[in-house]
């Protein structure tokens, strides 16, 4: 898989401009989450991530997204949103093409009853990753390198989650045959979800992983609405 680009707004920032310290990723993490009754220790170690994030995002290129307010929002609000309309307790659930760690390290953080694999065909992306969830001790989710299509052939799981996968169509044309390995698909889109969704009924996609749901949720700022597009898979149980 290849992480081509979230559909989310993304404001650039000159890499030679200082990374936001702690207490300004928490903040604005208190901010964004503001209502949402998360508890504080799981801000504080969305803060963690997020610092670890942005200083490798000075070495490798993980996120476009370096403003502390936009971070807050546009990575872990939106991958915590997504994760509320999701069976994710008692689940195992690979994070495909998982980039610089969304929605993978916010929901594996967020649903500790899980069992989260972030996949990248990255090497540079997944080796950081592996050294971030070892200093935030999560005991939940590990990184691997590799190719999803591959992964799915060898190994079956409750749920597949796609942050930044591209247009939906090729994505489904790529997992459909082995869509025996996992029960649903939650596919995280913007604005042209439906024009997504309307390519891939056209192209006959939608008989081998139909849409089950789709859920819209709006972020602050301008990240607009967003929306789940929920698939059901071919794994049985």
């Amino acid at each position: 898989m290849t992480a081509s680009g979230s559909p989310i707004p993304r404001t650039p920032r000159p890499r030679s401009t200082p990374t936001p310290d702690f207490g300004a990723l928490r903040a604005a993490l208190e901010a964004a989450f503001a209502g949402t009754g998360v508890p504080a220790p799981l801000l504080d170690l969305y803060a963690r991530f997020a610092l670890l994030l942005l200083e490798e995002n000075r070495r490798i290129n993980l996120t476009a997204i370096q403003e502390p307010a936009e971070v807050a929002t546009k990575h872990f609000l939106d991958s915590w949103r997504a994760g509320t309309f999701l069976d994710l307790r008692n689940r195992r659930v690979l994070d495909l093409g998982t980039g610089g760690g969304f929605p993978g390290v916010p929901l594996a953080a967020a649903f500790l009853e899980g069992d989260f694999v972030l996949l990248d065909s990255t090497r540079k992306k997944t080796d950081f990753l592996a050294r971030a969830i070892e200093e935030l001790s999560l005991p939940n989710a590990r990184a691997l390198w590799g190719r999803g299509e591959d992964l799915l052939r060898r190994e079956r799981f409750d749920g597949v989650v796609v942050r930044a996968g591209g247009r939906l169509a090729p994505l489904l044309h790529l997992l459909a045959p082995v869509r025996r390995s996992f029960r649903w698909l939650g596919c995280m889109k913007g604005p042209r979800a439906e024009v997504e969704l309307d390519e891939a009924g056209r192209a006959g996609l939608l008989r081998a992983l139909p849409l089950e749901a789709s859920h819209a949720y709006e972020l602050p700022g301008d990240a607009g609405v967003r929306r789940l597009l929920l698939f059901r898979g071919g794994g049985g149980g």
